[in-house]
């Protein structure tokens, strides 16, 4: 989608941001914002699928202030209209990127974004029609994909994003390759994890010793502010778990084991009058921020079933409703953001 007040603005995502899927297929920016794979890790080498063509053409879409390839209503900064501008970019990479128009890029990408698993303890209706776990011949494909990536994808890479598409505590996988990986052998490596939080116990987090110094980030997934939502929504899920493991969470917060830690929720009809009742729960534990996002579909929906869920859409017959909510004042409190949803506000909306 091509917006003209675009062409001043700067995305360093497809510079710097390499998310591997379930089928190898690799992405330079989250697939919902940017759903164009720019090559596939089963069957082509690192840096092949690094500086593909395809990469390339993506990286030019946004030098030449095109984004044809972005979703501008999905994609949060974009939506948000927090882009920044070319001009305002300190990074001296980035600015010799931009400066040169550079699309073929030598250093490797910052961001690995471990969306290969899709293992979780969850099924959520937003995400899956039943619950997965792989094993057998798919978990060994799924390890030496893992394998591959990490022997070639670390050697510039300041963030490691565990995960993007299940749960990093449910995943075999994630778990042994996170009580393996050590601090001290990757000083400069940042650790996000992704999780719905039920199995984030303290145990668990001791498990990861030799690397939890290296865990900053922590973004926990629980669409709902009460016991009788979080059971439509979380499908398996036991709130009391959650809300003692969100405990946990905060102190570690609180204590500087954490840098940032933030909760999500996912925006359908099944929960949106919560969302003022989650922003309280957000600052009851003292977070950082509390994030919310429109559903999509991923395949788990008919296309009537998904209609039902999007309230942020103008035909919904709940939407007005949806908006009143959005008038509470407590949607200006600095920890809220409101992502591909801020249009929606009552001082944007249009």
């Amino acid at each position: 989608m091509t917006e003209k007040n675009l062409v001043q603005r700067f995305c360093k995502k497809p510079f710097e941001f390499f998310e591997v899927a379930s089928n190898g297929n690799v992405f330079c920016c989250c697939p919902g914002w940017l759903p164009k794979p720019i090559g596939n890790l089963q069957t082509n080498d690192f840096m092949e699928v690094w500086n593909s063509d395809i990469a390339q053409d993506i990286r030019a879409s946004i030098l030449d202030g095109n984004f044809k390839y972005c979703r501008a209503k999905e994609c949060s900064l974009i939506a948000s209209n927090t882009l920044p501008y070319k001009k305002d970019i300190s990074d001296p990479y980035l600015k010799e990127t931009i400066k040169n128009k550079s699309t073929v890029l030598k250093q490797k990408p910052k961001v690995l974004n471990l969306s290969y698993d899709r293992t979780c303890n969850l099924s959520c209706p937003s995400c899956r029609t039943k619950q997965i776990v792989i094993q057998g011949n798919e978990y060994d494909v799924k390890q030496k994909l893992q394998e591959r990536l990490l022997a070639d994808g670390l050697d510039d890479a300041r963030k490691l994003i565990v995960t993007g598409s299940g749960d990093p505590f449910a995943s075999r996988l994630y778990r042994n390759l996170l009580a393996k990986l050590d601090s001290s052998q990757y000083p400069q490596l940042k650790i996000h994890l992704m999780t719905n939080g039920l199995l984030f116990t303290q145990q668990a987090w001791e498990n990861w010793h030799k690397i939890n110094k290296s865990i900053r980030n922590v973004r926990v997934s629980i669409d709902a502010a009460s016991e009788a939502t979080y059971r439509i929504v979380r499908r398996g899920g036991d709130f009391q778990r959650l809300l003692k493991n969100l405990e946990f969470i905060s102190f570690l917060r609180k204590t500087g084991a954490l840098d940032f830690v933030s909760f999500e929720f996912v925006v359908q009809q099944k929960n949106y009058q919560e969302m003022t009742q989650f922003i309280k729960l957000g600052k009851t534990f003292d977070i950082d921020r509390v994030g919310f996002t429109r559903i999509r579909n991923w395949n788990t929906f008919t296309n009537p079933e998904f209609k039902l869920q999007t309230v942020h859409s103008l035909e919904h017959p709940e939407h007005s409703r949806f908006l009143n909510i959005l008038k509470d004042p407590i949607f200006e409190d600095p920890i809220v953001f409101l992502g591909n949803l801020q249009e929606f506000m009552p001082t944007v909306a249009h």
